[in-house]
């Protein structure tokens, strides 16, 4: 039986600790009660002297039943039983205290892991953050680049050119005009298929003088080419000329 009790206790100090606290909690109380029964029948033998036929627990000192060696006996036998009695309680305490320890050191090392797992966690979400921003502010930098691009080419598109214009309201009569108009386009006429990729230069304005590279300032000197119409020496312009 005892040690069907040891390994009963055993289960609950390591499987049931609530359950064991709750035992303890409700078996000290029974314990005091016992003892107090104990002290009141002590203190009532000791009072009542009893019979000769039917002995009481603790015989009266000069009775025919008086045993100073049993009396002995069982002093020391209840000294022993409440030795017994302190130690249980305090290995029983010791138990408590030790597995209470156990369970707060592990409880810290556990709260020690998840921090060591959340802390690179956190890390690779920041890291991750300030990709996805870097991305956004990169997007939104190309989007107003192609913006601008855009508005700028549209505003070329629109707006009428400065040879366009003079082509418009200058005359041609004579060789000499087809010839400066000729020199005309070469200088001031916008080159479309080249167009500048940098937003300096596609931020220049459309009447502002380009000369064509190559050639003089005005177009004064022209290599001779075959397709190149030749000028008269001495051209002359007729007296009535009709403007459109």
């Amino acid at each position: 039986m005892q040690q069907l009790d040891d390994v009963y206790k055993w289960y609950l100090s390591f499987c049931c600790p609530d359950q064991q606290q709750q035992q303890q909690q409700q078996q000290q109380p029974r314990q005091k009660q016992k003892q107090q029964q104990q002290q009141q029948q002590l203190a009532a033998a000791s009072c009542s002297g009893g019979c000769p036929q039917e002995p009481t627990e603790i015989p009266l000192p000069g009775s025919a039943f008086w045993d100073p060696q049993q009396q002995q006996q069982q002093q020391q036998q209840q000294q022993q039983q409440q030795q017994e009695l302190q130690q249980h309680q305090q290995s029983e305490s010791e138990e408590d205290e030790d597995e209470e320890e156990e369970e707060r050191q592990e409880q810290q090392q556990d709260q020690q892991q998840q921090q060591q797992q959340e802390q690179p966690q956190e890390q690779e979400q920041e890291e991750q953050q300030q990709e996805e921003q870097q991305l956004e502010q990169h997007e939104q930098e190309q989007q107003l680049q192609q913006q601008q691009q855009e508005q700028q080419q549209q505003l070329q598109q629109s707006a009428p050119s400065f040879y366009d214009y003079i082509a418009a309201h200058a005359p041609v009569c004579t060789a000499a005009d087809k010839l400066r108009q000729y020199k005309m386009k070469l200088l001031f006429k916008p080159q479309h298929q080249q167009q500048a990729s940098s937003s300096s230069s596609s931020s220049r304005n459309l009447f502002e003088y380009q000369p064509a590279q190559g050639l003089p300032p005005w177009g004064l000197v022209l290599k001779p080419s075959e397709n190149e119409e030749v000028a008269a020496v001495n051209p002359k312009r007729p007296l009535q000329c009709h403007f459109q």
